[in-house]
């Protein structure tokens, strides 16, 4: 597809190339190393207001964060939509006005259509229906869709590795199907998905079938969760491999990385030592700003949040009442020494 600007002709595809580039150089404080930092966060686990997130956004020089549209809250009447909460509308008309990114992720199964993953074709036909209705909210915006969350978690627990092959296709189906319905309600969009971890050789092989199946025409970049307690030099030297992987199966041509979840919990399980986090969170954003592929990082979370399970609940730069923790140390080591 062509559009015209009096003597210029460029494809959608470019036209999306050029936007994200201009969003990249343009976003405050990224000039110098071109990659969007951001963290994660779910509203309505937090104790802090929208106006107490948007402040600390800008506090920390965010200039992006990624949260939930989830299916089941917004479609609750089948065909009727609505943001679920206040809350979290507040937060992105606010971030938007601030020219802070977010990165939507539309995903969960939805109760009204079996309570299952959306792997038939009613169920893609429906979720689809959602996903429409989420992007004409932003239209026009390049805001960044992450399609669906850690597809693979359920698969991986309740099946085994002779099941990937499914579980990879279905995925592949339905961002497919997705991808068409973004691009068609707003070209400006900017389409990722996968969140996997390729520190995993069953994710990374799972992650293969996609590829073969052509996932890398459908989206513009792969979202990766390398979650690890090992040093940050030594997981990047993974995560290096996976991309020249990526590469190689993409015909030679670049494949972008946004590193969507990384994080470290201060619980007892977490096992890394306060003075350790903080090294490595430190060493963590540095190490991948130096790397022209990795287009983005947020860190998981931005506040310890609320959970039944302690080792979740602990993985805030800063504490449930605002407190600075030792990874938020890290991360401002970062932002004012390495930038």
């Amino acid at each position: 597809m062509l559009l015209s600007f009096g003597n210029w002709k460029v494809t959608v595809v470019y036209l999306r190339i050029i936007i994200f580039t201009f969003l990249l150089v343009t976003s405050p404080g990224n000039a110098a190393n071109k990659m969007l930092t951001g963290v994660c966060f779910h509203p309505d686990r937090m104790s802090i207001s929208a106006t107490e997130t948007l402040d600390l956004l800008k506090k920390y020089q965010f200039d992006s964060y990624r949260t939930d549209f989830r299916w089941r809250e917004i479609e609750k009447k089948k065909g009727v939509y609505k943001i679920p909460y206040e809350k979290l509308q507040v937060i992105v008309d606010g971030s938007l006005k601030a020219r802070i990114t977010p990165i939507i992720i539309l995903g969960s199964a939805n109760p009204l259509y079996g309570d299952s993953k959306p792997v038939t074709e009613e169920q893609r036909i429906a979720f689809t229906h959602y996903v429409s209705w989420v992007v004409d909210q932003y239209p026009h915006t390049p805001i960044i869709y992450e399609i669906y969350n850690e597809w693979w978690n359920d698969d991986f627990k309740n099946n085994p590795e002779s099941n990937d092959a499914i579980s990879a296709k279905n995925y592949s189906e339905l961002i497919k199907e997705v991808s068409q319905t973004i691009r068609m309600h707003n070209p400006n969009a900017i389409i990722i998905a996968g969140s996997l971890n390729p520190l995993s050789a069953r994710h990374r092989n799972w992650f293969d079938y996609m590829i073969k199946d052509g996932v890398l025409n459908n989206i513009d970049g792969v979202s990766i969760h390398p979650y690890s307690k090992h040093s940050p030099d030594k997981d990047f030297s993974v995560i290096d491999l996976f991309e020249q992987h990526l590469t190689r199966m993409n015909s030679g041509k670049k494949v972008s990385l946004f590193i969507t979840e990384m994080g470290y919990s201060n619980s007892l399980r977490g096992l890394l030592p306060p003075v350790v986090q903080e090294s490595y969170t430190h060493q963590y954003f540095r190490l991948a700003s130096e790397r022209s592929y990795i287009k983005g990082l947020w860190w998981y979370s931005l506040t310890d949040e609320k959970s039944v399970n302690p080792y979740v609940s602990n993985f805030g730069l800063l504490d449930i009442n605002g407190k600075e923790k030792d990874i938020a140390k890290g991360y401002l080591k970062w932002s004012k020494i390495d930038k």
